[in-house]
């Protein structure tokens, strides 16, 4: 269960990062 869960915060932070760097490329593309 640990395993299980550590692996969905895992999962949850990659997406934070994937959206922040989405938000940054898209400012910079309209720049």
């Amino acid at each position: 269960m640990l395993l299980i869960g550590d692996t969905k915060k895992r999962q949850q932070a990659d997406i934070e990062q994937a959206k922040a760097f989405l938000e940054d490329h898209r400012r910079r593309a309209r720049t």
